[in-house]
């Protein structure tokens, strides 16, 4: 698999497919279960589930695919990289907060 961006240059298709798939695992594993404890009923949360999981593969195919620049491909400055770990930690963190919710 080749894909390719809006340009029409060759993308690898790894980070896109790590992304992806580790997206739909989240979603459909623990989807159902987290709408149940909410209250929502499975026949609502699986579809609604898989809708969420159909959700992240586009934006994973939009950030990784479509949109990217192969010609980009040097180091970035540590001060970006820092930025981007921070604020992949703060998300991260916030999600587990959200996961915690049904407990409360």
């Amino acid at each position: 698999m080749r894909p390719r961006n809006r340009r029409g240059d060759l993308v690898d298709p790894v980070p896109f497919v790590v992304v992806a798939g580790l997206g739909v695992l989240l979603c459909i594993s623990f989807g159902p279960l987290y709408l149940d404890a909410l209250g929502v009923d499975f026949a609502v949360s699986v579809p609604l589930s898989i809708l969420v999981a159909a959700g992240v593969c586009v934006a994973a195919y939009y950030r990784f695919v479509w949109t990217t620049d192969p010609s980009l491909r040097g180091e970035r400055p540590v001060d970006a990289r820092f930025r981007r770990l921070w604020y992949g930690g703060l998300l991260l963190f916030a999600l587990f907060l959200l996961l915690l919710l049904p407990l409360v």
